[in-house]
């Protein structure tokens, strides 16, 4: 899994490089589906926690976890440890 988290913020990290190079709007588009994203998952589990708010490292965490082969069980307490943090 840190493996699947460390991809998406390299990921990230490229695309608002180039983003930011060209277009600042781009990325905050960017920023506003992984916000959205993570919002859904959020609800999905019940969960609630300001997500304009959270990090960028825990929002991609969050949506991480989705691809994740873990149980739903796991996966909510996975969310809950990474909004602790």
């Amino acid at each position: 899994m840190r493996l699947t988290t460390i991809a998406i913020l390299l990921a990230l990290s490229t695309t608002a490089a180039i983003a930011e190079s060209h277009d600042p709007a781009m990325m905050s588009e960017g920023l506003t589906m992984l916000e959205s994203s993570t919002a859904n998952l959020l609800k999905k589990y019940g969960l609630e926690a300001d997500v304009m708010s959270l990090t960028l490292s825990q929002l991609a965490e969050i949506t991480g976890m989705v691809t994740s082969s873990n149980t739903d069980a796991e996966i909510k307490a996975g969310i809950e440890a990474a909004l602790r943090r």
